[in-house]
């Protein structure tokens, strides 16, 4: 495959599977290829689409279960710090009162040149992932003064309402998540609700 000009070897795994026939199981053999972005899943137009991800890290099955052993806020932001979550919006709430919102944590810094909503060019280093954001460079909200949050899946930006994070404050590439029904019915209902509502 091309980068930057010249030419690499692509990788290529021999990937044998099990698959469940009338008369029980038979072994199915591929070819499997992989650049340095990751596998190639598909072709579309005389080019291979690769897909980065990292999905391979411990660290997310790490960071998952030490959240379930934190004891207190601090502690839960300690875990959010080790930034292995790569798709998981994640809502905190305690008994001492308080809220949080991280929209993932796992966030790659990218040139804002490009589109990142659609496939970009793997054939060039502009591409290529710049390092990685902290978690206080992330859509995030503490304690927002309304005294609640809510999440549908949706976009960040109406997680509390007007107290939310603002779009203007974060690269395109890091919230792209449109807003759904629920997300304005949750708004709606929670801008309503008295101020001790639980």
């Amino acid at each position: 495959y091309q980068y930057d000009g010249e030419w690499k070897p692509a990788m290529q795994k021999i990937i044998s599977i099990k698959v469940k026939t009338a008369n029980g199981y038979d072994t199915k053999t591929f070819r499997a290829l992989f650049t340095h972005h990751g596998p190639v899943m598909a072709k579309r137009n005389g080019h291979y689409i690769t897909v980065r991800h990292d999905n391979r890290d411990m660290n997310g099955l790490i960071q998952s279960w030490l959240r379930t052993k934190a004891g207190s806020f601090a502690d839960f932001k300690k875990t959010m710090d080790i930034g292995a979550n790569p798709s998981n919006n994640t809502v905190y709430a305690d008994a001492e009162g308080n809220i949080a919102y991280w929209h993932g944590n796992f966030m790659p810094r990218r040139d804002t040149n490009y589109d990142w909503s659609q496939p970009v060019d793997g054939t060039t280093s502009a591409t290529e992932w710049k390092g990685f954001h902290p978690v206080n460079e992330t859509v995030h909200l503490y304690n927002p003064p309304n005294g609640w949050l809510q999440n549908c899946n949706s976009t960040p930006f109406t997680v509390a309402g007007n107290n939310s994070p603002k779009r203007k404050d974060y690269p395109a590439y890091m919230a792209p998540d449109g807003e759904n029904y629920r997300g304005l019915n949750a708004v709606r209902i929670l801008s309503k609700a008295p101020k001790d509502f639980t």
